[in-house]
C-alpha cells in the first residue's frame, strides 16, 4: 500500500520538478521571461514539502482508517460472539420453558382427569358464567347429568330454558338477583332429560367478584335423584306403617326384650 501511495505521488512530483527544464527547452521558461522573483529558486523545495505533507497526511489517514477497520472488525466479532451466546441462552431458556410447559400441561391433564372422575362419581357438575361476553362454561359431568351433547352451542338463558323448562323462571330470577346483589342461592329443582327421564338437581351458585365488581357467577349442579327417591320411598313406607296402626281393628303394641311398652 505504501508503495502504491509513493508511486502515485511521484508522478506529480516529477512532473512539477521537470516543468522548468521542459519549458526552458522550448524557450518559454522562467529564465527566458526575465522575471526577478528572488524566491523562485525555492519553488522546487516548496513543491517537495507540499508533496511530503500530502504523503504523510494520506499515510496517517490510511493508518487511522486501518485502525478503525481493525477495531470495527474486532467489535463485530465480539458482537457476533455475544449474539451467539444470547441465542444459545435463549434456546436454552426456550427449551426449559417448553419442558416446564409440557410438565404443566401433563399436570393439568392429570388434575382435569381427577376432577372429571371425582365429579362423575359424585354426580356433581360445575359451571361458570361471565357477564362480559355471555360466556358459559360447563364441565363434562354437567352435560352427563342433563343428558346433553357437549357440542351444543347456546347462550346461558336459552340453555337454562332448555334444561329446566318451567323451573327455569325460578332459576333465572335467582341468578339475576345473584349477579345484581351477589346473593348466593341453593335450589333443588326437577328437570326432564331429552330422553324423558326425570331428575332432581340441587343447584348452588355464588358470585364472581373482581376489584369489587360482580363479573359473573359459578356453581355446581348435584344430581340428588337417588336421595329424593329414597326420601319418597321412606315417606311412603312410614305412611303405610302409620296407616297400619291407625286403621287396624285389633290392638297392637310393641315392647322391648324386658317387657317395657314402646308403642
Amino acid at each position: 500500500d505504501i508503495q502504491y501511495l509513493t508511486l502515485c505521488l511521484s508522478f506529480p512530483m516529477l512532473a512539477l520538478l521537470g516543468t522548468d527544464p521542459i519549458l526552458n527547452f522550448f524557450g518559454v521558461g522562467y529564465a527566458q521571461s526575465h522575471n526577478t522573483d528572488k524566491y523562485y529558486a525555492l519553488t522546487n523545495m516548496r513543491v517537495f514539502l507540499a508533496l511530503m505533507v500530502n504523503f504523510f497526511g494520506f499515510y496517517f489517514l490510511k493508518r487511522l482508517y486501518e485502525k478503525s477497520e481493525t477495531e470495527n472488525e474486532n467489535l463485530l466479532a465480539v458482537l457476533a460472539r455475544q449474539n451467539e451466546i444470547i441465542q444459545e441462552q435463549n434456546a436454552q431458556e426456550v427449551n426449559q420453558l417448553n419442558q416446564q410447559l409440557t410438565i404443566n400441561l401433563q399436570y393439568l391433564k392429570e388434575r382435569e382427569y381427577i376432577l372429571n372422575e371425582s365429579q362423575r362419581i359424585a354426580k356433581v357438575g360445575s359451571w361458570e358464567y361471565r357477564i362480559a361476553n355471555d360466556y358459559l362454561f360447563c364441565s363434562d359431568e354437567f352435560y352427563n347429568i342433563f343428558g346433553l351433547d357437549k357440542e351444543i352451542n347456546r347462550n346461558a338463558r336459552d340453555l337454562s330454558e332448555l334444561i329446566w323448562g318451567e323451573e327455569s323462571k325460578l332459576l333465572l330470577r335467582a341468578t339475576d338477583e345473584l349477579l345484581l346483589t351477589g346473593k348466593q342461592y341453593d335450589l333443588t329443582l326437577q328437570v326432564k332429560t331429552p330422553i324423558g327421564y326425570k331428575k332432581w338437581i340441587r343447584v348452588c351458585a355464588s358470585a364472581i367478584e373482581e376489584q369489587g365488581t360482580i363479573t359473573g357467577a359459578r356453581g355446581i349442579c348435584h344430581d340428588v335423584t337417588t336421595f329424593k327417591e329414597s326420601e319418597e320411598r321412606l315417606r311412603a313406607s312410614e305412611y303405610k306403617y302409620k296407616s297400619l296402626f291407625e286403621q287396624a281393628s285389633d290392638a297392637i303394641f310393641i315392647t322391648d326384650f324386658i317387657g317395657n311398652f314402646v308403642d
